[in-house]
Parts: structure tokens; C-alpha cells; sequence
């Protein structure tokens, strides 16, 4: 890089630095199934039975702190969302590899009503993380059926698994990074209007179908997939 855009990009990340909130404090969660339900009043617990109920009753980081929701392993039969007001959220699975933490459902377009009822993980908040996890839709050549819908700015998926046939992972909005990650599918299988690099992933294809859809609609839109 040329001393002066080198100097222009500390400069930047110094800036950057600088304007951090101070004392930024994390919270720290697990989800273990033999944890009792959490309801409402419930917000100082530590330790919830799915991960809808600690996305739902977590205590809150303050300061522009991160949630971090540990999973201990085993297969999660829900439908997740990480809501618009619940940003900096990261999911660690606590496997050994991203097949021991599976979050699964299997609604179809024709059962849910359309595409986009059927996603395993609906992800709306910026700053979303996830890592060591497998995502997965298992209605299989049924049509449209999606295992995330990532609509976070900032988001970052690591060592992770998206499994599934038709429009497996919509990338719908924002800025994305998606790192060594698997993803599976037979038709349109990442499609949407994200601006997302994809970093050593793999793509699998179990049909016949085109890998991508990306939707822009014009040259001045500032998205598009980097493979």
C-alpha cells in the first residue's frame, strides 16, 4: 500500500478507535435444553432451555457490548429471529465441528404461505455473528424453502453449514461476510440484494439448478456477490 493511503488508514482506524464507546461491557449466555424456560421477568438469567428463549430473555450488553450466546451441542428443532433491537448478537457453537449444533426446520412456501415464512433463521439486527453452527431447512425438492435469512448489516458467519435445496440462504440486505462456511443446494440456493463476499466457502450443489440469484435491480446499487 503507498505510504499515503497507509497513513490516511491509520489515520481512519485511530479515528475509529477514538470514538468507540468507552467501558463497553459483554454479556455472556449458554443454551442448554436441560435449562429451565425462561418467561418474562426472567431477564437476569444465564442459562436458557432454546435459543429463542435466550434471544428472547438475555440480559442486554450496554456500551456498544456484545452479546455472546454459547450452544452447547445437539439438534434445535426451531425457527429463530434475532429482531432489528437485538444487535451485536454472536452464536457459538460449542461442538467440535459446525455438524454438532444443528438449528433445523422444514417449512415449505406451500405450507408457510410463501418464501419468505419458511426460514429456519431470520437475522435482522446489525453486527450479528455466528460460529461453528450448521443452519439447515430440511423440506428438501419441494420448492422454496430457506434455512437463513440474513437481512443484518455488518454480518459475519464462520465455520459454519447452510443446508438445504431451493433458496437455501437469502442474503437479502447489507454488508456480509461469510468465512470458510459450507453451502448447499440444488436451485437459486444464495440469492437476494446483499453486498456479500464469500471467503474459502464451499458450494455444494444437490441439483441441477444456478448456485446464485443475486437481485439487483440496476448498475448504481451498491451490491452484489464477491465468490
Amino acid at each position: 500500500m503507498p505510504r499515503t493511503l497507509l497513513s490516511s488508514a491509520l489515520l481512519a482506524l485511530a479515528v475509529s478507535a477514538l470514538t468507540l464507546p468507552a467501558h463497553a461491557t459483554d454479556v455472556h449466555i449458554r443454551v442448554d435444553p436441560s435449562a429451565p424456560h425462561a418467561n418474562p421477568g426472567n431477564e437476569n438469567r444465564t442459562v436458557f432451555p432454546t435459543i429463542q428463549n435466550a434471544l428472547d430473555h438475555h440480559p442486554f450488553a450496554t456500551n456498544g457490548g456484545r452479546v455472546y450466546i454459547d450452544i452447547v451441542p445437539g439438534t434445535y428443532h426451531e425457527r429463530i429471529i434475532v429482531t432489528q433491537n437485538h444487535t451485536n448478537i454472536t452464536l457459538i457453537g460449542l461442538g467440535k465441528s459446525p455438524e454438532d449444533i444443528v438449528i433445523t426446520n422444514s417449512l415449505n412456501a406451500h405450507q408457510a404461505g410463501g418464501t419468505f415464512f419458511t426460514e429456519t433463521a431470520e437475522i435482522n439486527g446489525a453486527g450479528f455473528e455466528a460460529d461453528n453452527i450448521t443452519f439447515e431447512n430440511t423440506a428438501g425438492n419441494t420448492g422454496q424453502a430457506v434455512a437463513v435469512a440474513d437481512r443484518s448489516d455488518r454480518s459475519i458467519f464462520k465455520h459454519c453449514r447452510f443446508l438445504g435445496h431451493q433458496d437455501t440462504l437469502f442474503a437479502d440486505y447489507g454488508r456480509q461476510y461469510y468465512l470458510d462456511d459450507y453451502i448447499e443446494g440444488g436451485v437459486d440456493y444464495i440469492f437476494g440484494n446483499a453486498a456479500a463476499v464469500f471467503d474459502h466457502d464451499q458450494l455444494h450443489s444437490n441439483g441441477p439448478g444456478f448456485l446464485t440469484a443475486q437481485s439487483r435491480t440496476g448498475p448504481g446499487q451498491p451490491t452484489g456477490y464477491v465468490i
